[in-house]
């Protein structure tokens, strides 16, 4: 069983990223109010693994902090390799893991060789739409079905 590590979201284009200790869950804004849940409802939440990022951390030889790769949830324990089409029960909500995260240029703006280090092995994560709104918590227990 996996466990949330951290949560974080964007409220507007321009805004920096939030981190969270608690956010509520929706069908329109996927986690915390995030903006970018309205762009497109099959990638409404995006997913990070908390052993894929220290992997890519390692490789660079530097300590990124997770939001670096925007993602909503940083997650311990959970093989994303294997998640494409199923389900994650999160506290009092579920989500559908719809896709792998293709790392963009922009990653190379962040940290050059940021973008080929995330390429390798799902550590980009992979993306989600809700299933059923709720709230989700630091701490809360991941599950897949």
């Amino acid at each position: 069983m996996g466990k949330v590590i951290g949560i974080a979201g964007i409220s507007r284009p321009t805004g920096d990223i939030t981190v969270y200790a608690s956010a509520k869950v929706s069908f329109r804004f996927g986690i915390a109010d995030d903006f970018r849940s309205k762009l497109d409802t099959e990638k409404q939440i995006l997913i990070l693994s908390e052993e894929a990022w220290n992997d890519v951390c390692n490789d660079l030889g530097q300590k990124l902090h997770w939001t670096k790769t925007n993602a909503n949830l940083l997650l311990r324990g959970v093989d994303l390799k294997s998640s494409i089409g199923k389900m994650l029960t999160i506290g009092n909500f579920k989500i559908e893991i719809t896709g792998k995260i293709i790392p963009s240029d922009e990653f190379n703006e962040v940290y050059i060789g940021l973008k080929e280090v995330l390429s390798r092995d799902f550590r980009a994560g992979v993306y989600a739409k809700v299933i059923t709104e709720g709230v989700v918590s630091e701490g809360d227990y991941v599950r897949i079905t």
